[in-house]
Formats: C-alpha cells, structure tokens, sequence
C-alpha cells in the first residue's frame, strides 16, 4: 500500500464527518441520532436498488441502441447471439457507482428535509424547557447524549464509506483488469530504467510523477492505504451493491466477475490458437480447459458469453462458414463427420450446459489425441490396426454417454466404425462374387438369430462377422465389429424378419457411399 493525497484527503473526510456527526449526535441525542442513521441506511439501499436496476439499466440499453447502429459494430452483436445482453451488463455495472452516488446525495437530502419537517411540526407547541436528566432516569437517558454522539459518529463514518466508495471500487477494479491484462508493469518499468534516469527522477519530484504511466497511478491510487482501509472495512460491499447488473433473473455483480475473468484469462489465452486446430490439442490444453470449464460454473456471466460464443461459432461452423473472420477448425478427414456431430451439439449449448458440453469436448478430443487417429490421415487399415485394442471405442462411447446431450453421438460412431470397415473391404481387391458371398453369410448369421436379446444378437453377430471377414483375408478389432453388429442391428428395416444377401449389401453399400 503507498501513502498518497488520496490517504490525506480521506482521513481529513473522516475526521470531519465522524466529528461533525458525532458533534450533531450529541447535541441532538441519541433519537435523531438513530433516525439520521436509519435515513443513511435508506438511502444508501434505496439508491443502490434504483442505480442498479433501473437507471444503469436503461444506460446500458441505451448504449447497446446506438452501437448497433455502427454498421461493424453491429453485425459483431449480430454475429455472436446475446452478446448485446452481455455487453448491456457490463455498461451497467460500470456506470452504475456514478449514478448510485448521485441517486444517494439524492436521497439524503430529501430524507434530511422531509425529518426537518417532521421534526418541526412534532415540536410545535412544545414546551422547550431545558433538557435535564435526573438521578433517578434510566441508564439509556442519562446516557442518552453520549449514544447519539457514537450513534453521531458512525453515521458520519458510514457517509464518508458510502461517498468514497464508487472511487475507490472503481480504481481497484480497474487496477484488477490493468493487472490481469499488463501484469505488473511498474516493476517491469523500474527495472529498465537505468541508474542515471533514477537519480534525476529522485532529484526532481515533479519530473518524476510525469513520468509515470497511466497504469502506475491508477495503481498507486487504487493500492492507497486510506483507501484500501476503507475498502476493506465495507467499502467493498457498498461498491458489489450498486456495482452489478441484472442478467435472465441472475445477479452479477462486477467485483466477482473480474475475478472470474482473472481465474481463467491465462488459461484461456494459452488454449485459445488451438481451438481452431484439433491436432494442435495437447494434454496441457485439456487440463487448463477442463479449469476453465469449472470456472465457468461460478459465473453465470462468463457461462452466457462462452455460451453465446461456442453456439454462434459452432453454427457457423457447422455451415461451412467463417466465424467473425475465423475459419472453421480444419479437422482429420477421418474425424470430420464425427467432429460435425459435435458441433451440431454445440450449436445449442445453453449457459446452464456449457461447462459439461465443453467438459465433454475437451476429454473427446483427449481420447482422439491419445489415441493415434489423427496420424492414421484417413487410411482405413491404419484406422482398424489403431483400434485394435478396442480401448478406443469404448472410452469414447463411455464419454458421449455420460452427457445427455452427446449419448445420441454413438450412433455417429456406428458410421465411422462402418465406413471404416466398408471401405477396408471395397479397397481390397474383392469381386463382385466374392463380397456378394461375404453379404450372403453375414446375412444367414444375422437370420439366425431371431428372437434372441438385442446385447445377445451385438454379441453373436459381432463374433462372427470376425471369422466370416478372417476366412475372407481381412482381421477387424472384436470392438469395431461390435459397433457395426449394433448399426446393423439398429438400422436395418425388419431385422426381426427374413434379411437376403441383397438388403445386407444395400445397408454396406449405403455406408461406402457415405449416405
């Protein structure tokens, strides 16, 4: 904390308020004492309701109205959905303080004339005879002057507290963002300078403060000692009062969201680059999103923005458009269909389900990381030698699975598994004759099977699709050929009636020719 004038001219504030209220208190006794102090109270809640809610509101608004009609400006609001909501609330929770402090002045001196008034018609007829207190009066009478004087002196504390308080919350939450985004500047600034520009600096008072930056006196004034006393001893809460907006029936209060912002803004912008680049994902990257994800819960406001902009992306994306200038992601040809599956998901993330839909996306994209697929470049017998564990599949099932907005994704697996294995055989070499005959025994085991459990018919037609494509020169994981026993099990029409070799071709073919 340094000492500036800022510290000088807030303890010659509070010296004269809690004086003068304590002097008034005294005089006036303990009554009017508390009655003034009931009006600081109402007024300060009073004025932090209307700045807040109503007056900051309207500004905001008024301020979305004419960005939008900057023709740039307005198509970036346009783009990106609620943005205007978003950007709406931090006008109001920036502007709000200003007009808190002026709704409060306000309000205090219509509470101090509408007490004069009151005061004066309940004193007519009166007798003012002088106040004395006998020895036979209770405590709180004979007390009664020095409870207003305390009760005198808080009120003129409190006064002081709520006047200073949008501008020393102001300067810490400026100073918070200056940090967030510089760092600390004035120790990187310091170290440059050499011994020579030092010691003309500290011979010349004035040559040094203009020195400064901008950024290092806000810091100095926001790192004041009066004022950081005062910030802590409830100036802060005056200032999350009237500093915060109301966003879908959610409070947010400016404070909190800085903070927010801070918690994941190194984070964010180390992932950010690979966003656009799936291949360029790494373990580090899952990790810092998966902090960001539960970040993300502790604010609906960040919830809102990262929604509105993964949806909005995710449906440009999803159309093979550009987002606000930014190409959509080049994903592996192998992944591609499935990767439009999740965005397709994506493009309806809500603020109530953005952290696990991101969560989800994240640990995907970990599991397809991990497991070779991006190197494989499409190459179909490289795809089934990568899954020849079957661990791949499985977790990847198991995640989509756990979110109930991406359980319906399996069956986007159904089609990669296929197409996986549809196209290892059409590139084989195989005749005509001879895959009509692997269609034909495929066929007779899947007629055999009527009548037994769906996990059964998975269980039994997987087993054998292995052996059938083993006599025909091709080895498939046990797992990939569970998905596709699944697929066939799920997609072919009347699977509990007769199946020729011609229905079971049909269903491959419609696969190969990515239908």
């Amino acid at each position: 904390m340094t000492f500036t004038i800022f510290s000088l001219v807030s303890i010659i504030a509070i010296a004269f308020s809690v004086g003068k209220g304590a002097y008034n208190g005294h005089r006036r006794g303990s009554t009017k004492a508390f009655v003034s102090l009931l009006c600081v109270i109402f007024s300060l809640c009073i004025g932090a309701l209307l700045s807040s809610r109503v007056y900051a509101s309207s500004v905001g608004n008024a301020v979305i109205s004419l960005l939008q009609s900057n023709e740039s400006i307005g198509s970036l609001l346009g783009s990106i959905g609620r943005l205007d909501a978003v950007v709406s609330a931090i006008v109001a929770m920036i502007v709000s303080p200003i007009i808190f402090l002026i709704v409060f002045l306000i309000l205090r001196l219509i509470c101090h004339i509408v007490m004069s008034i009151v005061y004066k018609k309940a004193l007519q007829g009166v007798d003012k005879t002088e106040y004395r207190v006998g020895e036979n009066d209770g405590w709180y009478k004979r007390n009664d002057k020095k409870i207003g004087a305390v009760v005198g002196g808080i009120t003129g504390f409190l006064t002081v507290l709520i006047l200073f308080s949008p501008i020393i919350g102001t300067l810490k939450a400026v100073d918070s963002v200056t940090t967030m985004i510089y760092g600390d500047r004035r120790g990187a600034v310091r170290e440059q300078e050499n011994d020579d520009q030092a010691d003309a600096r500290s011979a010349d008072y004035s040559e040094e403060g203009s020195s400064k930056s901008a950024i290092d006196i806000v810091s100095d004034y926001a790192n004041d000692f009066a004022g950081t006393v005062m910030y802590y001893c409830g100036g802060k809460a005056i200032y999350d009062m009237s500093a915060r907006a109301e966003i879908d029936g959610h409070t947010v209060i400016l404070t909190q969201e800085i903070e927010s912002v801070s918690n994941i803004m190194q984070d964010l912008s180390e992932v950010a680059p690979a966003l656009t680049d799936i291949g360029s994902f790494s373990t580090e990257h899952v990790e810092k999103l998966e902090n960001i994800c539960v970040a993300l819960d502790d604010s609906y406001f960040l919830s809102l923005l990262s929604s509105s902009v993964v949806s909005s992306a995710s449906q440009s994306w999803v159309m093979r458009e550009d987002f606000i200038g930014i190409p959509r992601p080049d994903f592996n040809y192998s992944i591609s269909s499935f990767c439009d599956s999740i965005l397709s998901v994506l493009a309806t993330t809500t603020p109530d389900t953005v952290s696990s839909d991101l969560s989800t996306f994240m640990r995907v994209c970990d599991i397809i990381m991990n497991s070779g697929l991006l190197q494989t470049d499409g190459d179909y017998m490289a795809i089934m030698a990568m899954m020849e564990d079957g661990s791949f599949l499985n977790d990847l099932i198991g995640e989509l699975e756990k979110n109930p907005r991406t359980a319906h994704l399996v069956d986007s697996l159904h089609l990669f598994a296929m197409n996986s294995l549809v196209n290892t055989l059409k590139f084989d070499g195989y005749d005509v004759a001879e895959y009509y005959g692997l269609m034909e025994d495929i066929a007779e085991q899947f007629n055999r099977m009527n009548g037994q459990t769906h996990e059964k018919k998975v269980e039994d037609l997987a087993n054998y699709t292995v052996e059938y494509l083993q006599d025909y020169g091709v080895d498939i994981p046990t797992e990939v050929a569970k998905v596709v026993a699944d697929a066939m099990l799920t997609d072919i029409p009347n699977s509990d009636g007769y199946i020729t070799a011609e229905q079971m071709q049909e269903f491959f073919d419609k696969y190969y020719q990515g239908n």
